[in-house]
């Protein structure tokens, strides 16, 4: 990402009223943060501008060094990464049209493409990551083990196409002895199982779909242990596993596998988070 901006050399409109003075000021505050690098010295110039007068350039740059930092922390569930996508299309609709200056219209919507190239690179990740942890899950089905508080497990359980019916198998059986082993040593544990489906298909179909898989794997669960212990969630095709590449939002909440083929079997799935 580069370090250095051009000043801007307009006023933007401003959303609360303050003083010419204060916006000289915050003007110039402004401008000095265009020019510092990434971090807690440039964030607090720009909340420093925010307090004088909250300018429309001074809400974007702020936005912008926010998601930055947040796509510095590390691995992003699934809901942070679609929130992320909402917010730099946002800030890219609002950029466009607020800026007169081209200069720094495009020196932000270059920062926007690689904030977007990062969420890109996560879910590259995650994908991979995903199909290592169904991997695992079948490898380790035979194992009498726990669940890890607070991490995440992808159950295979290999709902047919359009289907939320679960049966018997080793690895919802497996998903049963882990949860009853984590019981056994945390009386007190609560679980969330969140459904997802594949691409095929409406994505509101698919969406009321995940939730009754969701919903379905508790009831077949709670079959073995007290009931109130699990909630449930569906993600419809909101994460796609992909054999490769990264699953797109292209419109309309519609996701495809961009740069690669999905692996529908793997993508109708539940999520099982001891939390």
């Amino acid at each position: 990402m580069k370090k250095a901006l051009l000043p801007l050399l307009f006023s933007s409109v401003l959303f609360a009223d303050c003083t010419v003075q204060e916006e000289e000021r915050a003007n110039q505050l402004w401008q000095e943060s265009r020019t510092m690098q990434y971090g807690s010295s440039k964030y607090q110039k720009l909340k420093q501008a925010e307090g004088l007068c909250n300018f429309s350039k001074i809400q974007i740059d702020t936005n912008i060094f926010l998601i930055a930092n947040e796509l510095s922390e590390g691995e992003l569930n699934i809901q942070t990464i679609r929130k992320l996508e909402k917010k730099i299309s946002q800030l890219r609709s609002q950029n466009n049209d607020l800026y007169s200056s081209l200069n720094v219209q495009q020196e932000n919507a270059q920062y926007l493409r690689e904030l977007d190239n990062r969420l890109v690179e996560i879910q590259i990740s995650r994908n991979q990551g995903n199909l290592e942890n169904l991997q695992a899950f079948q490898a380790d089905a035979g194992n009498k083990k726990g669940l890890e508080e607070g991490t995440a497990i992808l159950v295979p359980i290999k709902f047919a196409n359009g289907k939320d019916k679960v049966q018997g198998n080793k690895n919802i059986d497996a998903l049963v002895r882990k949860i009853k082993y984590t019981l056994s040593h945390n009386p007190n544990a609560q679980f969330t199982i969140t459904g997802y489906a594949s691409s095929v298909g409406n994505a509101t179909l698919n969406e009321s779909l995940s939730k009754r898989r969701a919903t379905n794997t508790m009831r077949y669960i709670e079959d073995y242990i007290p009931k109130g212990k699990i909630k449930t969630f569906g993600m419809g095709e909101s994460d796609l596993i992909c054999n490769s590449g990264y699953a797109k939002n292209i419109g309309d909440n519609e996701y495809q596998c961009s740069g690669g083929s999905e692996n529908e079997a793997s993508s109708r799935r539940v999520e099982v988070l001891w939390r």
